[in-house]
């Protein structure tokens, strides 16, 4: 069976589910973590967001496809499809986070060859790149998806971590998201 580990949102750490139907928060501002109690209905499914949505594809029309999918799959929820992707843009805690510890130039992931390793839902991109050169491209894909930055780091900065706030942040985004999966770029890559 395999274990899927949850991306704590804005956090850049990794952890075990605790149990089914706890959630993690990150709150940036005092940069801890707490666990939240859901009930079934309104737990987001932190494990990758269905199956089909972890392929390499780069065809419009097939990302548009899972893009549809994977919002019904979670519900409508923007936030439950892209999980913390939008902490990966400018003025993103995750990507203020890996500045502030020194990781920029860091790779983004190294090869798991254990028996568990996910390493197949990533894209080589996510394996040869740095954080800096990952930044970069986001950037590009931001700029020729027309966000304005302004408006992006306001919408950052006045995040509550409420779903409605999280499901807005997602949503304004997800033509970044597009883009970057037509660079080649897998739904995990992004996702996680």
């Amino acid at each position: 069976m395999v274990r899927h580990w949850v991306l704590v949102p804005g956090s850049g750490v990794r952890v075990p589910p605790p149990q089914p139907f706890w959630t993690c928060l990150h709150i940036a501002s005092t940069r801890r973590i707490l666990l939240v109690m859901s009930s079934p209905s309104e737990h987001f499914n932190l494990a990758p967001s269905a199956p089909e949505l972890n392929m390499h594809e780069t065809d419009v029309a097939t990302i548009d496809s899972q893009i549809k999918k994977g919002l019904a799959y979670n519900n409508g929820s923007a936030f439950g499809f892209l999980n913390n992707f939008f902490s990966k843009l400018p003025h993103g805690s995750g990507r203020r986070l890996v500045i502030e510890a020194g990781m920029r130039h860091h790779v983004i992931k190294e090869r798991d060859t254990s028996d568990e390793s996910l390493d197949y839902l990533y894209s080589e991109l996510f394996f040869d790149f740095s954080y800096a050169d990952f930044y970069d491209e986001v950037d590009e894909a931001v700029e020729a998806a027309g966000l304005d930055i302004d408006q992006l780091e306001q919408m950052q900065i006045s995040n509550n971590f409420s779903l409605e706030d999280l499901d807005a942040i997602s949503e304004h985004v997800m033509p970044v998201y597009r883009i970057l999966r037509t660079m080649g770029y897998s739904h995990a890559d992004l996702w996680s």
